[in-house]
């Protein structure tokens, strides 16, 4: 439907889960508050058309080596409230599913294996497990040694050993648009989506009636005025926020679907598998099966190294790569998303409207981006944060409805997130350098096997997933 008017109280830029999450979250406030304001969702390509729509649909964590590194840096405690807050994901967008009956997001929780290919990774796996169980009990891992792993997986002599744990799956577009869909029913007369609509910028003018003026490329230039813009554009967020560059950027990321062959297992689509090698991993999902054709396979990370876009790796012949595409990730230097309301020293942008002028309602600029690669296990909730935020309630004590957590926003969203300029001056990719620099002299990166020049087939010469063989 098309903007009315080009005045609205909130632009979000970018159309992917974060957007979608936001304006869920604002709209349901605002239904809650009984006042209205509208959104006005501004795409530069198809709806959903970036990283959501790219996104391999793996709902994963790995809770023991993200713990490891955020104790470090934030203590015990506050590791295991954001550990516990990215595991919530798969509750939540699994409970908001149900309840809409969107079986078509394939939304399900799986059990993940994870496959070691040394010793030395398998016990520093292992004894992060038994650390990280201390402070998140209710994590329930099973360790499986190389000789248990080749028996319950029928994997080969590659496999040093195993761990399983809880993961889910989704499709990440038909969630996206699923919601998108919902909200378009249920507030057409406050929510309104442009795509195609590239934003060329962002100014804060002195002597309007509202904030922001949002300056866009069409056939026929437009300029939209808003109170509040929302940056959901992950990876690129810093082309309008200045003061992240060199804090947030974004890095390559491959996924491959393939038609399984003829070997191939079925796994009832209800597992997951990585094979970790060194400091990187690759993973492979199935999707459900249709009209008793087995579904297909998606894989994730370094697997499009290898000859045949991944088949060689999974060890089994007759596999057809059916699609491949890349997508950009975002990478911020403390490896935590920023989430929050962006200071004017950030953006460069400070509004002039005066306060008397929006009593209940501080004009601001926002964000909801820098995911690690995490993005299914933080996105969502991150959005429903900011929605929160941005309509000022965040200190509701909320009922619980299908899709987001009860009670006040701080009992359960991690403060570490907000975008304060102690943590942005801190933040820089000058850490991770420190962090990989250390690890180098603790060993932590070993090879994963004696002559590590390319991950070549000869590797992989029989099936080292359980599905393939």
């Amino acid at each position: 439907m098309v903007p009315p008017s080009n005045r609205t109280e909130m632009i979000i830029i970018g159309s992917g889960i974060t957007a979608a999450a936001v304006a869920w979250s604002y709209l349901e406030e605002c239904r809650r508050s009984n006042a209205w304001h509208s959104i006005i969702v501004l795409e530069s390509r198809d709806l959903c058309g970036g990283a959501s729509s790219r996104n391999g649909g793996h709902m994963k964590i790995i809770p023991h080596e993200q713990f490891s590194e955020l104790r470090r840096s934030h203590g015990e405690e506050r590791a295991a409230a954001i550990i516990r807050f990215q595991l919530s994901h798969i509750k939540r967008m699994m409970e908001l599913c149900d309840a809409r009956g969107w079986d078509m997001a394939e939304c399900r929780k799986v059990v993940t294996v994870d496959y070691f290919l040394t010793d030395e990774e398998r016990e520093e796996a292992f004894a992060k497990v038994e650390i990280v169980q201390k402070y998140i009990p209710e994590l329930e891992y099973t360790k499986f040694s190389a000789q248990e792993a080749r028996k319950k997986f029928h994997v080969n002599k590659h496999v040093k050993g195993a761990l399983s744990y809880v993961a889910g799956v989704i499709h990440p577009y038909r969630f996206t648009t699923c919601v998108w869909d919902e909200l378009l029913r249920k507030y057409k007369y406050y929510l309104f989506i442009k795509t195609h609509t590239t934003v060329l910028n962002v100014v804060a003018p002195k002597g309007r009636p509202y904030a922001f003026q949002v300056i866009v490329d069409q056939i026929e230039s437009r300029t939209f005025e808003c109170n509040h813009v929302v940056h959901a554009t992950n990876a690129f967020a810093t082309q309008f926020v200045p003061g992240l560059r060199g804090k947030l950027t974004g890095i390559p990321g491959t996924v491959s679907m393939m038609k399984p062959g003829k070997l191939f297992n079925e796994s009832d689509h209800m597992e997951s598998w990585s094979i970790f090698y060194g400091h990187a991993h690759d993973y492979a999902v199935q999707r459900p099966a249709v009209d008793g054709v087995q579904g297909d396979v998606i894989l994730g990370g370094g697997f499009s190294r290898s000859e045949g876009q991944g088949a060689s790796m999974l060890g089994a012949g007759g596999w057809e790569t059916l699609m491949q595409w890349s997508g950009i990730m975002a990478l911020t230097g403390d490896k935590l998303p920023f989430v929050g309301r962006l200071h004017p020293d950030l953006t460069g942008r400070r509004p002039a409207v005066s306060e008397m002028m929006h009593p209940n309602h501080r004009p601001g600029e926002w964000i909801c981006a820098g995911y690690n690669g995490d993005g299914l296990m933080l996105a969502w909730l991150c959005g429903i944060a900011l929605g929160i935020m941005v309509a000022e309630r965040e200190h509701v004590d909320r009922p619980k409805i299908a899709g987001r957590p009860e009670g006040p926003l701080r009992s359960w969203f991690p403060p570490e997130f907000l975008p304060t300029g102690k943590r942005v001056r801190k933040t820089t990719f000058k850490n991770l350098g420190r962090r990989f620099f250390w690890a180098l002299l603790s060993k932590r990166y070993v090879e994963p096997y004696p002559d590590n020049d390319s991950l070549d087939s000869s590797i992989y010469d029989e099936p080292i997933l359980p599905m393939f063989g």
